[in-house]
């Protein structure tokens, strides 16, 4: 039988969803997006639903696939392609940016998780929402107060990158789902032994360099691409084809080895961070979350994050209190029909018939207990069955 820490529902209260919504729009205005649009992009309660264990393992399989995702050459193209198009003039820099971000994502992720806590994972999540409007310096400005320092500049395009955008915003969720069930689990004492036994193993990939050369091809690509219909446009306004030059790269040799640097960083940091998601030491971690959460300028305890923990320990405890009080009563009676049975006071078929009736009524009282537990934690009667 599961550990009920980890099976009774999460369902933080309205109040908690709303202040975690205006954290997130708060953040974004904070680093330079319009207030209106920031609260439009965040919506009024970006909190998931479930129980712990649903939660982690949700978490688990979004954090998983977002890792992988930013070592997708053909998400890296769309993005470059996108980035660069537009404006052919910047592209060295939406390249070296693009690149870099990625080991910016995954350093975030990492600090993250040891231990989580909700407001920062909403702060990713948002970088993510920027990046699907566009606004590049406002994610960058984002990661930046995640830890991240760019030595990279942000490209001077309004331009969003349509990969990375998406899995910004899938990893932020999974993280806001891991991190609602650290504060839970913290709240509700769980230990590392019980959670860890819950999450699933992660494997563990070797560490690879032919992923790199997908990467490196997918950037060659796209300046090809470029250069090529750059000369194009050259022939048609009859004037000489631009070379590397015109897309910011004064350096070819230099541009490229950098570019191959920020990839195989960013394929050693993901194969780091997915190692860290060893059962064992990710629930050390979120068994060590903080058991009050500071959003948007308020600090909320387990009763506004968890507050079913609390009415289902009241309905525990009220049912065991009945069950004592049950058992007291069977132990009297039982000893009662000895003793008449002894004093010869009517026959064994007679004193246990006194006895049945009394376990009878004592299953009312269990069935009275279990119908108030489902009240107060506002159960359907066909979950009991």
């Amino acid at each position: 039988m599961k550990s009920p820490v980890l099976e009774v529902p999460v369902d933080p209260t309205p109040a908690f969803g709303r202040a975690a919504a205006r954290h997130a729009a708060e953040t974004l205005s904070e680093h330079g997006l319009d207030p209106e649009t920031a609260r439009g992009l965040v919506g009024t309660d970006p909190l998931p639903e479930g129980s712990p264990e649903e939660l982690l393992r949700e978490g688990l399989r979004g954090l998983v696939e977002g890792i992988s995702d930013l070592l997708d050459p053909d998400g890296l193209r769309e993005d470059l392609e996108a980035l660069g198009g537009s404006e052919p003039v910047v592209l060295a820099d939406a390249v070296s940016w693009r690149v870099k971000v990625g080991i910016t994502v995954l350093e975030a992720v990492e600090n993250l998780l040891s231990p989580p806590h909700l407001a920062d994972a909403l702060d990713l999540w948002a970088a993510g929402l920027a990046l699907r409007t566009g606004n590049l310096a406002v994610a960058t400005s984002v990661l930046s107060s995640l830890g991240w320092r760019p030595d990279a500049p942000v490209p001077r395009v309004y331009v969003r990158p349509p990969h990375l955008s998406e899995v910004l915003t899938s990893l932020g969720d999974a993280l806001i789902g891991l991190s609602l069930a650290a504060h839970a689990l913290s709240s509700r004492g769980a230990s590392p032994s019980v959670v860890a036994r819950a999450l699933p193993r992660v494997e563990v990939p070797e560490a690879d360099v032919s992923v790199v050369k997908p990467l490196l091809d997918a950037v060659r690509d796209v300046i090809s691409r470029v250069l090529e219909e750059e000369a194009r446009k050259a022939v048609w306004r009859g004037s000489e084809p631009a070379g590397l030059a015109s897309l910011g790269v004064e350096d070819p040799e230099g541009f490229f080895r950098d570019v191959s640097d920020a990839v195989t960083a960013t394929l050693e940091t993901a194969l780091r961070v997915v190692g860290s998601l060893d059962p064992g030491d990710l629930a050390g971690f979120l068994t060590r979350a903080s058991t009050e959460v500071e959003l948007a300028g308020e600090v909320f305890g387990p009763d506004s994050y968890d507050p079913g923990w609390r009415l289902w320990r009241e309905a525990r405890d009220a049912l065991e209190r009945e069950l004592g009080v049950l058992d007291s009563s069977v132990e009297e009676a039982l000893r009662r029909a000895i003793e008449s049975v002894s004093a010869g006071e009517g026959s064994v078929e007679e004193v246990l018939g006194r006895v049945g009736e009394f376990l009878e009524t004592g299953r009312e009282i269990v069935n009275r207990a279990v119908e108030r537990i489902y009240r107060w934690m506002g159960w359907e009667e066909e979950d009991r069955r």
